[in-house]
């Protein structure tokens, strides 16, 4: 994953213009209508982009950790995404003024180039969703998930990986898939000891049977340097 050098003098002279905000889990950070003069970094914690569909059923449709940005597109281009950004977990955000941050983006080579390897990297990881609601079945679709959480939250934790706790409500909500199934599948791969779901998260034992459930040839994105 693309790291942001903190220590670099434009992040650093950034980082004095900014302002630190806490939210606590199930806080609507931002609203799909709202303006805002803020670029929003994930400093801890868990972040869902989400909307309702037709069916009055939540869709996330992106989950942004440390290090990543939103909303990038309304900050530079004044383009609304119609979604909401909602405190997945207890987070902490820093907030760095809009002119401030396009001023750096403008001026610093190293800046814009590190903004663009993010952007590149949530891209990267927002197709994965696309590429999941190609699995035909649940089960496919819960594992390739948890890949990418793992891929991208996971920490390394006595020979397995740990994945912050998200709710099983939240899992289907990013996989198109009912609570109950996800519920279902979920107790199958602890059965297996494959994963154990807690409220202190989700650790993954073994990696490799549950690349297995999509296919062991199936790629996921930033993966092997977890692995």
């Amino acid at each position: 994953m693309f790291a942001i050098d903190l220590n670099h003098p434009d992040v650093v002279a950034i980082q004095q213009h900014a302002k630190l905000a806490h939210y606590k889990k199930g806080t609507t950070i931002l609203r799909s209508d709202d303006d805002t003069h803020y670029l929003h970094i994930v400093i801890g914690g868990l972040v869902k982009a989400s909307f309702t569909n037709s069916r009055g059923e939540e869709t996330i449709s992106v989950i942004y950790g440390a290090d990543d940005l939103f909303p990038l597109a309304w900050i530079i281009e004044q383009r609304r995404m119609p979604v909401d950004f909602v405190a997945m977990t207890d987070c902490d955000l820093a907030l760095v003024p809009q002119d401030v941050f396009l001023e750096y983006m403008n001026k610093s080579v190293d800046v814009s180039n590190a903004v663009l390897r993010k952007i590149l990297e949530q891209y990267t990881l927002f197709g994965t969703r696309i590429v999941n609601l190609e699995f035909k079945f649940a089960r496919e679709r819960l594992a390739y998930q948890l890949l990418v959480l793992a891929a991208k939250f996971g920490v390394k934790k006595n020979g397995a990986l740990v994945i912050p706790h998200i709710s099983q409500q939240d899992i289907g909500a990013t996989i198109n898939t009912s609570r109950e199934l996800v519920s279902r599948e979920v107790s199958r791969l602890e059965r297996q000891g494959i994963i154990t779901y807690g409220n202190d998260g989700i650790t993954i034992h073994d990696l490799t049977r549950l690349h297995h459930e999509v296919g062991k040839d199936t790629i996921i994105p930033f993966l092997d340097s977890k692995s």
